[in-house]
């Protein structure tokens, strides 16, 4: 896809930049950037509603590169963290699934594999601008501590790792 392709990855990098600069996106002011080549863009911020964790993260790469006219770069730069995002979410699936099947590592990677597999939106988002690889890697470590605190007894005893 190429950069800024969907007006969903346009919208994430404008709120990514509009972080940069000290502001949250407003919804009816629509956005703030405008890229020199054809972009799609929303009419309005349709993103403002997300809350800002993901664009903090973002933001320090794609700010800079956008104000250096570097408009390719700092799509790349939002791609890449979250193909990093994407594949922590891989491994903390295999953390979860760890207390699913117990302390056999070729389970646990079986597992994760088979798991990460089936999850079309991680695939797909993983390589884009969007913020869902940062959700999934926040509900899956959120659902893999619930799984250990189940089998443990306490919240605190599940965040321990035992290999």
């Amino acid at each position: 896809m190429a950069p800024l392709g969907t007006v969903d990855e346009t919208a994430h990098i404008d709120y990514a930049y509009q972080i940069w600069h000290g502001k949250l996106p407003v919804f009816g002011h629509g956005l703030i950037i405008r890229p020199p080549h054809p972009a799609l863009r929303p009419p309005v911020q349709w993103e403002s509603q997300h809350p800002p964790l993901n664009y903090l993260i973002v933001a320090p790469l794609v700010g800079p590169l956008i104000d250096a006219g570097h408009w390719v770069g700092a799509t790349m730069a939002a791609r890449l963290i979250n193909c990093v995002i994407a594949a922590m979410s891989v491994a903390a699936i295999g953390w979860a699934a760890g207390a699913a099947v117990g302390r056999d590592r070729a389970r646990w990677m079986i597992l994760s594999a088979a798991a990460a597999t089936t999850i079309g939106g991680l695939i797909f988002t993983g390589g884009t601008a969007y913020n869902d690889p940062l959700l999934t890697l926040l509900s899956v470590l959120a659902a893999g501590i619930a799984l250990r605190a189940s089998t443990k007894g306490s919240a605190a005893s599940a965040l321990r790792w035992r290999a």
